[in-house]
């Protein structure tokens, strides 16, 4: 079985491979309805990753009282690499992710105002 570290590699890899082309010839439109059902969601964005060949994201929804979010779990980089050159690469892979779920899913970006505390977002990667 691989360590978290593993598969934040290749997850790492992956990302930067498909982000890298030009995001439409690789990434599918998955839905563009902004209000489908979390659950719906989740497995929209797992039926994505599939398809990409991502692996090692975890894709869960809440059970939460005021649930609203889908959360996408990526995989860390572990203690094997320098903590500033990880917390970076970590960085990247969570914003290139951001990427490709925005274009699979282009009514899902981030409408939150952060002046009126107003927050209506569809993803949380973590």
């Amino acid at each position: 079985m691989k360590s978290e570290h593993e598969k934040a590699t290749e997850l790492h890899a992956k990302l930067a491979e498909i982000v890298s082309g030009e995001l439409a010839k690789t990434v599918p439109v998955i839905c563009t309805d902004r209000h489908i059902p979390r659950k719906e969601q989740a497995k929209l964005a797992r039926k994505l990753f599939k398809i990409l060949g991502i692996r090692g994201v975890s894709v869960r929804t809440p059970n939460y009282s005021m649930a609203r979010v889908v959360d996408v779990r990526l995989p860390q980089l572990g203690d094997d690499v320098e903590r500033e050159a990880r917390r970076k690469a970590n960085w990247e892979a969570r914003c290139r992710m951001k990427d490709v779920l925005e274009f699979a899913f282009p009514c899902h970006d981030d409408r939150s105002d952060p002046m009126t505390d107003y927050f209506d977002h569809c993803w949380s990667i973590d």
